[in-house]
């Protein structure tokens, strides 16, 4: 059988070990008041970044101030206890401050909130090196954990969570290091028992002029963490995001103003299905009321999740193919000489980009690729239609809805569609005997699609669509599937007998 042609994990040793899908518009995120705010607050114990001892390192206690009182414990250390710590400890960090929390010792940090302060010409890196864990408790509310605007967080393999909400106004990368991959989490499964699902589930906002940045290797979202964004998550280099069943990622508009929340995806990295927890609330939940933008890459990238998109969602396809999953029926706009379809994508021999099935998972699959002449591209939709009263009997799998709006195509420059069967679903069909029906749109009827003419791959006499026999077109790949490509001028549904 044929087998999908990405890693669905982030394929490194974790140091990191899935909400509800109910799809509402969520509240903005607390309002964290000024720099430190907090300070003073009846059982809060503030630590502030001094930097008096070495400048750099978090497990050093000549680094913090307490309350006003030099070198104290260092806040959210397991000596303090956590069930204390993440009750008590809020830690603020000023402008200019550089600092490291190291995963030889600082594996696991237990604190109320964070603030880190920057300011321009001032900026402030924290970085958390591979193994180390920085987890928040405080209530979203009152004690949100607050990233500001020229901060910038930097997870070298290190793993951020907590239940609590982190606003992000700055920056936070995360990237790979050392054969380890960094994580997004709610518990840290390895050291806490986690076979309950997480009843307060953490938060990361990305705010409207903040900036999640993957661009190195695989980043994992586990227990049941939720990501949502205003501003801009970035998926560049080799970076993509491995979500865990039950955690939930969302676009959504931004707080002020008629931009939105924005998934950037400039290479061919995607939104990956990740592990499956204890308590199993099914594949991660990804709601669009922003804009996903596939603007690098040749190949394809794949959004593996419970798919919805609301009224004002957009998707752009400016390089290669973006796949949703199946039922995502929102238009998308497909730029000239580029493919847009429901499944990922692998390279048989010589043939590029081909849809791939998943045995018991998703036996069709469907791409579309808009005419190299067409000036302005086409809106496209391509998803599986079962349960259409106007299928004929005998057909192979369920029909598929392939529409386009504002497509320029002609006999010469068709569009290209490609509809891949898993051999499971093929009985003796072969591609020499396999039929496509097409039913146009405002129909009832589906009518035989003719074969390609031999010598140009035209239809014949005034058909608008042909299936392509020619050498190396429609053919059957490894695994025993069967590719169909048929020529088209025109766009409606299909299935195949």
């Amino acid at each position: 059988m044929a087998r999908r042609s990405f890693v669905p994990l982030a394929a490194l040793a974790l140091v990191v070990i899935g909400l509800a899908p109910v799809v509402t518009q969520p509240a903005a995120a607390a309002a964290a008041g000024g720099y430190c705010s907090h300070a003073g607050a009846p059982g809060i114990v503030t630590y502030e970044w001094s930097g008096g001892g070495d400048g750099e390192s978090w497990d050093e206690a000549a680094n913090w101030d307490r309350d006003d009182v030099g070198a104290p414990p260092i806040p959210g250390g397991m000596s303090v206890g956590p069930s204390t710590t993440e009750a008590t400890d809020y830690v603020c960090i000023p402008a200019g401050s550089t600092v490291e929390l190291k995963g030889a010792n600082d594996w696991n940090r237990r604190i109320n909130a964070l603030d880190v302060q920057g300011l321009p010409g001032d900026p402030t890196v924290v970085r958390l090196g591979a193994g180390a864990f920085l987890r928040v408790f405080g209530d979203d509310d009152l004690m949100p954990s607050v990233v500001r605007p020229n901060a910038k967080v930097v997870l070298n393999a290190g793993g951020w969570g907590g239940p609590g909400l982190t606003e992000v106004r700055g920056t936070m990368f995360a990237r790979t290091s050392g054969g380890f991959a960094p994580g997004f989490l709610t518990r840290r499964c390895s050291t806490e028992s986690c076979a309950t699902a997480a009843v307060d589930r953490g938060v990361l906002v990305i705010a409207n002029a903040g900036e999640l940045l993957l661009d190195k290797g695989g980043v994992n979202l586990v227990d049941y963490y939720a990501i949502r964004v205003h501003g801009l998550v970035r998926l560049s280099n080799d970076g993509y995001l491995a979500a865990d069943h039950g955690t939930r990622f969302e676009l959504q508009p931004r707080t002020a103003g008629s931009e939105v929340g924005s998934l950037e995806i400039d290479n061919d990295g995607g939104y990956y299905e990740g592990a499956t927890p204890a308590v199993d609330e099914g594949l991660s939940v990804f709601i669009n009321n922003g804009w996903i933008r596939k603007t690098g890459g040749a190949g394809t990238s794949i959004v593996s999740a419970v798919y919805s998109a609301g009224a004002g969602s957009r998707v752009d396809v400016d390089s290669g193919t973006l796949a949703l999953p199946d039922g995502a029926v929102k238009p998308v706009h497909v730029a000239r000489g580029k493919r847009y379809g429901t499944a990922s994508c692998s390279y048989d021999d010589s043939y590029v980009c081909t849809a791939v099935t998943d045995p018991g998972v998703d036996l069709q699959a469907v791409t579309f690729r808009d005419p190299r002449s067409d000036p302005g591209g086409a809106k496209v939709e391509a998803h599986q239609s079962p349960g259409d009263p106007h299928a004929p009997s005998g057909i192979i799998g369920d029909p598929m809805t392939v529409h386009a709006q504002r497509l320029v195509a002609t006999a010469a420059r068709p569009a290209i569609i490609e509809i891949r069967y898993d051999a499971s679903l093929l009985g003796a069909q072969t591609p020499a005997t396999v039929k496509i029906l097409r039913r146009a749109t405002g129909t009832t009827t589906y009518v035989k699609v003719p074969t390609c003419r031999a010598a140009d791959g035209t239809p014949p006499g005034s058909a608008v669509a042909c299936v392509d026999r020619r050498p190396g077109k429609t053919r059957t790949v490894a695994g025993g599937d069967l590719v169909v490509v048929v020529r088209t001028q025109a766009t409606s549904r299909w299935v195949g007998r």
